[in-house]
């Protein structure tokens, strides 16, 4: 009877500790279509030290943060920790990792941009749905023509096409999707940094053990990388990211 009670307690300890995490579909080589990439490596690593496996769910980033924010997921990743996400989830400590991104043209264009304030009314800016931009594009996007996308190769495509005048990509982004796309480098240029963002994951207020969650994975990804797993991530090959 002991034997039992005990297992039965078990069995609810390690439900009430599972973690499913919604991952975008477009973000490599952070992550790729199949929710592969950096990223995810980074967090199974981070919470395999504390005992803990996540289950992932892929879908668009917007979709990702909807279902992190209605429950349908315990928390998603890869978002930028600013003040229009700070209002709706919970986040830890730590972020994953840090990426800049740039607002980039077509080759020879725009050479007067310097900064997003000298970007004119109502430019034609294409942008991931959803994706935060840093708290200093919050203060223009709403002056700007903005058009949404799901995905990294159609930001390159509608620049390259005259679709739209600029696009902000995050740099290891733009060169990852340019060299799948067998594009050339040296067809968009950067004008200048739009920001550099802190990822983390982001948790949702609805879980009672959110907060817990992310202490651990504060815990975890300290772990890694005082060890030295954390850098060991990003210096081997990924095939399998497509």
């Amino acid at each position: 009877m002991k034997l039992k009670l005990f297992l039965s307690l078990f069995l609810v300890s390690q439900l009430s500790w599972s973690l499913t995490l919604a991952v975008e579909d477009s973000w490599p080589p952070f992550s790729d279509k199949n929710g592969n990439g950096y990223s995810k490596q980074i967090i199974l690593a981070a919470f395999k030290t504390v005992g803990l496996t996540p289950k992932f769910k892929v879908a668009p980033y917007s979709r990702a943060l909807s279902m992190a924010k209605n429950g349908d997921a315990d928390g998603c990743f890869n978002v930028t920790k600013q003040h229009t996400t700070s209002q709706t989830y919970i986040f830890g400590k730590s972020p994953i990792l840090k990426a800049s991104a740039s607002f980039y043209v077509r080759a020879g264009e725009f050479s007067q941009f310097s900064k997003m304030d000298a970007i004119p009314k109502d430019f034609k800016i294409g942008v991931i749905n959803e994706y935060e931009y840093g708290d200093e594009y919050e203060k223009h996007r709403h002056r700007l023509d903005e058009i949404k996308v799901k995905n990294q190769a159609q930001l390159i495509q509608m620049l390259l096409r005259k679709r739209i005048d600029g696009v902000i990509l995050f740099d290891e982004v733009a060169k990852y999707t340019l060299k799948k796309m067998n594009l050339k480098k040296s067809l968009i240029e950067p004008r200048f940094t739009n920001h550099t963002s802190e990822i983390f994951v982001a948790f949702s207020k609805l879980n009672p053990r959110a907060k817990e969650f992310a202490r651990k994975l504060d815990m975890g990804l300290e772990k890694i990388i005082k060890d030295g797993t954390y850098l060991a991530i990003f210096s081997r090959k990924n095939d399998y990211i497509d």
